[in-house]
């Protein structure tokens, strides 16, 4: 059960040194890839929270 918002902050982290990477206009796709996944977190929270009947 600890797996999940371990992951979650690996994900937020990566999606944090995305933005610090679009905010210093580097060069790279990456950077934004790492910007959609940003709703993608939101749908995942979403997911999570429905299957767990929102008892997290």
């Amino acid at each position: 059960m600890i797996a999940i918002p371990i992951g979650f902050t690996i994900y937020l982290i990566g999606v944090l040194y995305g933005i610090i990477a679009f905010l210093k206009k580097e060069k790279g796709l990456i950077k934004y890839i790492s910007l959609i996944s940003i709703p993608l977190g939101v749908l995942f929270i979403v997911f999570i929270s429905h299957l767990f009947g929102g008892e997290i």
